[in-house]
Order: structure tokens, then sequence, then C-alpha cells
């Protein structure tokens, strides 16, 4: 079950990407970081990450409202025994990461 679960995230994250890139605008760059499968597999939740921070709230917005166009490319771009049902959040791991490596580059240049 883990090993189809690995898989169906790995799908899950390639259409993603590929869906929200075509639909999307260009005035940020919206990048698919991962995605949280539930046990049974029937809800999906896709964490995005945007550049500039200051567009996020609207880049989740927009891919919310294309929650349904999503689902249907996602039904006919793999073959699924249950199609899922998808939520688009922010990845607030990424931005913890992104914070830390901001203090780490700081804190080596105040070293040199």
């Amino acid at each position: 079950m883990e090993h189809t679960k690995e898989k169906l995230t790995g799908v899950i994250i390639a259409l993603a990407a590929e869906f929200l890139n075509r639909e999307a605008d260009k005035s940020s760059l919206v990048t698919v970081t991962g995605c949280s499968l539930s046990d049974n597999l029937r809800t999906a939740t896709v964490l995005l990450s945007v550049l500039p921070e200051g567009r996020s709230a609207p880049a989740l917005e927009f891919a919310r409202r294309k929650l349904p166009e999503f689902r249907a490319y996602v039904g006919s771009h793999a073959r699924l025994k249950y199609l899922p049902f998808f939520h688009f959040d922010l990845d607030a791991g990424e931005k913890n990461r992104q914070a830390l490596d901001e203090v780490s580059r700081a804190q080596a240049s105040s070293l040199k």
C-alpha cells in the first residue's frame, strides 16, 4: 500500500505542476512542493510555494477556484481506480526552510 501511495503522490505532483503551469498567469511563480494523501487515498492536499510571497494569497485563491478543472485534468491524464478529492494549500514547511536558509546565510556572512 505504501508503494501505491508514493507512486500516486508522484503522479499528482507532476500533474499539478503541469496544470498550474498551463493555467496560471505569469505574475507569480507557483511551484508544487509536495502532496499529502489520506490513508484511504480519497483525499489529496497539494502543497504550493509562491514567489513573490506577496502573491501567495491570490495564487492560492486561483488554484482553489480551479479545483474542479484540476480534478477533471487528473481524471483524463491518469488511470486511477479512485479519483481523490483535491485541496490546495501553501507549504508552510517550505516557507520555514527558506527562513532558516536566510538566517544561515546571514550568520555565515557575519562570521567572515
